[in-house]
Order: structure tokens, then C-alpha cells, then sequence
């Protein structure tokens, strides 16, 4: 896996990022720091359509494993890949597909996109490939 997205702060009652276990395929193989889908009921994948709901980021990591479920970081401020010019206070969305996982890109590159979509709110502009922060707070 590429891009993954790395915490800068975490928040919450315990600054744990509000981690949320939620449900995975067993044999599921997920790189901490990959950006997390959403999907009925409470289960996860890593996220490889663009603007898709999302979960949060994953916490941990995963082998295939037989265990069936994973944390997910849902609170904090993380540093993520930007597709296409990113803009300081805009919605990010997962831009994510097989050829580029885990990037974000802001409002005017995806169409149409679903509120569960939004990945958080750029703390700083950039050009795309470009590192930068975002506040997530699912």
C-alpha cells in the first residue's frame, strides 16, 4: 500500500482518536494508516472508490488472518496525499482507487458526493501529490 495517511494529533475523552472497532473480512490484509470504508452492518474495507462513505483511518494493521475486526481512528488531525489541488477550509473526500489509494481531494473533484464521503477539512492548502494536514471528526 501507498500514501497512508499518518496521525499528527489525536483527539477524544482519552486523545485515542475516538477509535471504533468495527467488523473486517477475515482475510482482509490492511497497512496501518489506510483510509477505511464504510459499509451495513458496521463493516469495513479499505476504501477504493472515489467518495465513498467512509469510516475513519485503521489504526492497526491486519494479516489474513481469522480475525474479524479492526480499530479505526475516527478523531485528530492526520497528514494525507492531496489528488488534484487541494484548498484550505474545503471538505475532503477519498479520491482513492486502485491506482491511487489513500489520497484526499477537495469538493470540486468529486461530483456530487454523500455527507458520510467527507474525510474532514483541509488545515492547509496543496498542489497535487502534495503532503498536508486535515481535521477528521466523524
Amino acid at each position: 500500500m501507498t500514501n497512508e495517511i499518518t496521525k499528527v494529533e489525536l483527539f477524544g475523552q482519552n486523545n485515542d482518536g475516538n477509535g471504533f472497532r468495527m467488523t473486517i473480512a477475515s482475510s482482509a490484509v490492511i497497512v496501518k494508516g489506510t483510509l477505511m470504508d464504510l459499509s451495513d452492518p458496521r463493516t469495513t474495507a479499505a476504501a477504493t472508490t472515489i467518495a465513498e462513505p467512509i469510516s475513519g483511518v485503521a489504526a492497526m494493521g491486519k494479516d489474513a488472518d481469522n480475525s474479524t475486526s479492526i480499530t479505526v481512528w475516527q478523531n485528530g488531525v492526520f497528514e494525507g496525499v492531496a489528488s488534484g489541488a487541494v484548498t484550505t477550509g474545503q471538505e475532503v473526500y477519498s479520491a482513492s482507487d486502485a491506482n491511487y489509494p489513500n489520497t484526499l481531494a477537495d469538493v470540486a473533484a468529486v461530483a456530487a458526493a454523500s455527507g458520510a464521503a467527507i474525510v474532514g477539512i483541509a488545515l492547509e492548502t496543496a498542489a497535487d501529490t502534495e503532503n498536508f494536514t486535515f481535521r477528521m471528526n466523524k
